[in-house]
């Protein structure tokens, strides 16, 4: 057909030299050699990038099963808050974590902070609120725990809800979590310590003489289910008790966030030293072009042009060689 004669000679003049420059031995010789170091480059590229996403899934892997053991870091659930109850916040949501944490810094400081109601007028109140709390901080995420939230307010469950993570990027979110509590908390109990252990102090021995009434009435007299099982139970420890036990899983809780943040650090740094996928693709695409032009041009087109069997593969062997040299002497 006339039009595609036409396209066809217009490709030719494009690719080929004039009729008079045809050397098919030396072009094939050229495109032999071509084949061998395309052939070495691209297969260097797939093992180096199956290599490199095998390494950078397992340091994953090993990320998310650090940060899976806040599920050893079990909190002592205390019999706090009079489940179920009716909150305006919920510990899963990060602004209403932080209301959270906010009245349990005013609690523990003795002041309301951040234009928060009035603290309850008696230690044992107030002793009791900074124990609730710190139940509804502990017993949910980013921690593992009993307690859950529903449209009729809190619960306790029968099993303790695991965490789990499916990508590094929740890990990411869970620190910022895990911190969002750690920071405010830590720095307030290193600083008040006198007066959140007055207010404890006022309740424990309030208990104690509650249970010794208790046990003297031999439960005869009504008394709410909540507090017979608070005091009366004999795994329940002291107010104090409670106090430092959530301190100190709060601070281990702290560590594991912190060496874990150092691998997710250590995994972008190294991501930062390896080529990206997007590099590699357009490697991939550029050997693939030099491929073309320096192997399957001259075998179809003996007399093809000097700049598609030379110039173009010479082009991009140089640049390939320049970003090795770049990325050795930027280490």
């Amino acid at each position: 057909m006339p039009g595609r004669n036409k396209i066809y000679k217009s490709l030719k003049r494009i690719f080929q030299e004039p009729s008079g420059e045809h050397f098919p031995v030396r072009t094939l010789a050229i495109a032999g050699l071509h084949a061998t170091i395309l052939s070495i480059m691209f297969a260097f590229i797939i093992a180096y990038s199956i290599f490199i996403m095998g390494y950078f899934a397992e340091m994953e892997i090993e990320i998310i099963r650090m940060a899976g053991k806040v599920n050893e870091i079990k909190f002592i659930s205390p019999s706090y808050g009079n489940f179920p109850f009716k909150e305006p916040y919920t510990p899963n949501n990060s602004g209403n974590r932080e209301k959270l944490v906010n009245r349990l810094v005013s609690l523990m400081s003795g002041r309301a902070l951040f234009n928060s109601k009035p603290l309850p007028d008696t230690p044992e109140k107030r002793a009791e609120k900074t124990l609730g709390l710190m139940n509804l901080l502990s017993q949910r995420y980013p921690f593992s725990g009993f307690v859950f939230s529903g449209k009729e307010g809190w619960g306790s469950r029968s099993e303790r809800k695991l965490i789990t993570f499916s990508d590094v990027g929740e890990v990411r979110q869970w620190i910022n979590d895990v911190e969002s509590i750690e920071v405010p908390l830590l720095g307030t109990w290193s600083l008040n310590l006198n007066i959140v252990s007055n207010d404890l102090k006022v309740l424990d021995q309030k208990e104690q003489g509650f249970r010794k009434w208790i046990e003297t009435t031999q439960n005869k007299m009504p008394v709410r289910k909540i507090d017979r099982m608070r005091i009366l139970r004999p795994e329940n420890k002291s107010p104090l008790l409670l106090y430092d036990d959530f301190f100190k899983n709060l601070i281990e809780a702290s560590r594991l966030a912190k060496s874990t943040r150092f691998e997710i650090d250590r995994l972008d740094r190294l991501r930062s030293n390896y080529p990206s996928h997007c590099l590699l693709i357009v490697f991939t695409i550029f050997t693939f072009f030099t491929f073309i032009s320096g192997v399957i041009g001259p075998m179809l087109l003996p007399n093809i042009k000097r700049i598609f069997l030379t110039c173009i593969p010479i082009l991009f062997y140089t640049f390939i060689m320049v970003y090795i040299m770049f990325r050795l002497f930027n280490q």
